[in-house]
């Protein structure tokens, strides 16, 4: 199996080609600096109204929790809640879902008993499948996610930094690539604090399945040049 390489929105990000050397699993829209996605993660809403149709384009399969949440979202109000992953075609009515495989899991202990999910279990849909612990973050889901379900072991972090931070081709974005207004609030620059907890919690997880985890700082110049990756943050 590949290794896989986790790209998220921090200062360590770089861009990553289709290759055949290695898969890709894309943060939110970290998606904007890899050309052919493996994967593609969101917890939230947010971060998906930072994307356009022509982002999806590239996107084969979708990884999203049965209830994904919002947060402080002028299209609810900036009330928070959760929404059902079943109503994402209608919050981005462009067709951006239509040649996507989308993949779930279960996020809250419980949601597979919530209305929505019973009504399409009982139609015939699959149960989402449980991670092992809350994730901090969208990271986490991915690491748990890809070594729980899929058999991933080798893991390579990039964009995901203990430090924190964000790359400048992620930061304060209020326009999409297409230059059209798009949401500017959570998703669109760094939190304070907390990537410490989440990159420890990643590794955590990757090895509890017999997995290596590593910083793309930490894996040597002769195995970057195998994988054909450049060590280089710019876009």
């Amino acid at each position: 199996m590949n290794t896989i390489i986790i790209l998220g929105k921090g200062p360590s990000a770089t861009y990553l080609p289709d290759s055949k050397l290695y898969d890709v699993a894309v943060l939110n829209n970290a998606m904007w600096l890899s050309e052919k996605p493996t994967y593609t993660f969101f917890n939230d809403i947010e971060p998906m109204e930072l994307t356009s149709k022509e982002d999806f384009s590239k996107v084969s399969n979708l990884v999203v929790p049965s209830y994904l949440h919002s947060q402080s979202n002028p299209r609810f109000d900036n009330i928070s809640r959760h929404v059902h992953f079943y109503t994402l075609p209608e919050l981005f009515p462009d067709d951006r879902f239509d040649n996507v495989d989308v993949m779930i899991y279960e996020l809250h202990p419980g949601d597979n008993k919530r209305k929505e999910e019973c009504e399409r279990i009982e139609a015939g849909g699959e149960l989402a499948m449980p991670l092992d612990e809350w994730p901090g973050s969208c990271g986490v889901t991915a690491a748990n996610f890809l070594a729980k379900f899929l058999g991933y072991r080798d893991f390579v972090f990039a964009g995901m930094d203990p430090a924190g931070g964000y790359h400048p081709a992620f930061k304060n974005k209020k326009l999409d690539k297409n230059n059209k207004p798009a949401f500017s609030g959570h998703g669109t620059d760094a939190q304070p604090a907390g990537y410490d907890l989440d990159y420890n919690q990643m590794v955590r997880l990757v090895e509890s399945y017999g997995g290596r985890a590593r910083h793309i700082d930490e894996v040597s110049n002769e195995e970057l040049v195998q994988l054909g990756l450049k060590r280089t943050y710019a876009i």
